[in-house]
């Protein structure tokens, strides 16, 4: 008996609830769509983007909406596309691009999933740091006791690729050794390249990333630093054989892979009516469809197996309305 009540009252709450929510989406003049793409290989899910369509004068259906091909959300790449599946309201089963399809007017938001196989999301390409060119510096006039020096900054990526150069500066430095004035063997002290002491610092932030100094290469733009971090250098001094027009390069990096340009979605948030959340409208429709009086489309019945015990029965729509009281 106390079950038999919970049933009714669940079912009350049920007709409620759907009737507010047709109320409430009378008030919206559009339907939001959220594309998603599932990749059946992988079982994953991708939220790649949104489009819209006008509710329709019926009171019943919105305006047709026809179905675009995927490369107009993503640029995301396929081996086959396999269904378009929605929570549209006419025709029940899936199309392909260019079919048409009508949604629901007592709906303000839904879906439409592309079946796909072997989906590799979009990236978000790395802004370059600046010129890519790499920049000339004059050298200046030395005395018998310095050394011209060029310290020139240079930008990589988490690959270790050169993706641009920064400042420039020439230097004057005195030399640490009698071989200076033969332009031969002079010995210099690394701390003088440290990029606090040459005022550049040891991050540099270009186009929103941030790129932080990993240490020197000599001679050469390579990203393997030759002398380390300067915690390495200490007051110690490096010897360059040829100082005449020597370049020594700051080498800073951004470690940061490309991100995704679409965000993976958890596939058990997908409902059977296509909305953000679960509610009693979807154990309405799995009631409907076990009693013969409704359609499901492929996503709706992936959602369906609330209970994922392999199949849709009533004891989906009780677990989803179980679920929404607070019992389970």
């Amino acid at each position: 008996m106390k079950k038999r009540s919970l049933s009714l009252l669940l079912c009350v709450c049920l007709i409620l609830s759907c009737t507010a929510a047709a109320l409430a989406a009378d008030d919206v003049a559009t339907i939001s769509i959220k594309v998603r793409v599932f990749d059946v290989i992988s079982g994953k899910a991708y939220e790649v983007g949104s489009d819209t369509v006008a509710k329709g004068s019926s009171g019943i259906e919105s305006e047709p909406y026809t179905l675009k091909e995927l490369s107009a959300f993503t640029a995301g790449t396929y081996t086959r596309l396999r269904q378009i599946v929605g929570s549209w309201y006419f025709p029940v089963s899936s199309r392909k691009p260019g079919s048409i399809v009508y949604f629901s007017n007592n709906a303000s938001t839904a879906t439409i999933t592309y079946w796909v196989e072997n989906y590799v999301p979009a990236k978000v390409e790395q802004p370059k740091p600046g010129d890519p060119s790499e920049p000339s510096v004059p050298t200046p006039d030395v005395s018998e006791s310095e050394v011209a020096l060029t310290v020139k900054v240079i930008y990589v990526d988490y690959k270790d690729q050169v993706v641009g150069y920064g400042e420039a500066q020439a230097l004057k430095l005195k030399c640490q050794s009698s071989y200076c004035k033969h332009n031969v063997n002079c010995s210099i002290l690394r701390k003088e390249f440290h990029p606090t002491t040459l005022g550049i610092g040891e991050s540099i932030t270009q186009n929103e990333l941030t790129y932080k100094w990993i240490g020197w290469s000599k001679y050469t733009a390579s990203a393997t630093p030759e002398f380390g971090t300067f915690y390495d250098w200490k007051s110690d001094t490096t010897n360059v054989a040829t100082p005449k027009g020597a370049t020594f390069y700051l080498i800073y990096k951004n470690s940061d892979a490309p991100a995704d340009n679409e965000t993976e979605i958890d596939t058990e948030t997908m409902t059977v009516t296509g909305d953000e959340e679960w509610s009693y409208r979807d154990a309405m429709y799995i009631m409907d469809y076990l009693a013969g009086n409704g359609q499901l489309s492929p996503e709706a019945q992936l959602a369906a197996d609330y209970n994922h015990d392999g199949e849709i029965s009533y004891l989906d729509a009780m677990a989803i309305m179980d679920a929404l009281a607070g019992a389970g």
